[in-house]
């Protein structure tokens, strides 16, 4: 008993070949929409805005991290761990000593500086969403969400150490 296939026609099968021409028409397809879209808004600043108020959280993002990292598992540990990286970094450009001074601040900061530093830290959820109602514009009648925007960041800043 021979199992029963069908022979390809003698071109070879074109589910292949027209799969292929459906995916680049789709991709040409979303492409043009996308421009469309797009024309007459400038991504170029929405993209610095985010950028701006993601550098602008770097920091406080940090300090917040070594300052609950040392909570978790101590502070000679985090001084260890921090060492090592200031270590792997350049120190050509200062970099290490950068690291090291951050990483002092963040160990020393008191409760009161790790609040304020949470508080410039979620504002990259503020931030993101100003950048981005510029193409989906929201409706100001409607609640103000910053304040749940930036609680929403705070679970990143937990999940750091």
């Amino acid at each position: 008993m021979t199992p029963a296939f069908r022979e390809a026609p003698a071109g070879g099968p074109t589910y292949g070949r027209d799969m292929s021409a459906r995916v680049q028409s789709l991709a040409r397809r979303l492409a043009r929409e996308t421009r469309a879209r797009m024309h007459g808004h400038d991504l170029w600043l929405a993209s610095a805005g985010a950028a701006f108020y993601g550098a602008l959280t770097v920091v406080p993002s940090v300090l917040v991290a070594i300052s609950l990292a040392q909570v978790v598992l101590g502070r000679s540990r985090v001084r260890g761990y921090g060492a090592a990286l200031a270590g792997a970094l350049p120190q050509a450009i200062g970099a290490d000593a950068a690291a090291l001074r951050l990483l002092d601040a963040g160990i020393t900061l008191t409760p009161i500086g790790v609040i304020f530093a949470i508080a410039v830290a979620s504002a990259y959820g503020e931030g993101l969403s100003r950048a981005l109602t510029r193409f989906a514009p929201v409706d100001f009648d409607a609640k103000s969400r910053a304040v749940w925007l930036r609680v929403a960041t705070l679970p990143l800043l937990g999940l750091a150490p």
